[in-house]
């Protein structure tokens, strides 16, 4: 949409309000587009510490003692005792 300065000046609040909706304003003067007025695009918002509350399942077993020195050596490198 293409306006002129002095509609601008008169209608401003209806303008911003077109722009936040998508709507891409220039502002014109004496025939000449001279300003793109458009919205500025909404910030992502944060993720907050517990956001995923719901989402990960701790099972039964996983804090039993044998477990526990498998995962470790499994993160230090080495793999777990065969026990057959």
């Amino acid at each position: 949409m293409e306006v002129t300065i002095h509609h601008v000046e008169t209608h401003l609040s209806k303008l911003i309000e077109l722009a936040e909706h998508g709507e891409e304003i220039v502002i014109a003067r004496a025939g000449q587009a001279v300003v793109k007025m458009v919205a500025v695009p909404a910030r992502p918002k944060r993720k907050l510490i517990g956001s995923a509350e719901g989402e990960i399942r701790v099972f039964d077993d996983s804090n039993v003692p044998e477990k526990s020195k498998d995962i470790a050596g499994s993160l230090n490198g080495s793999l777990p005792d065969d026990k057959h």
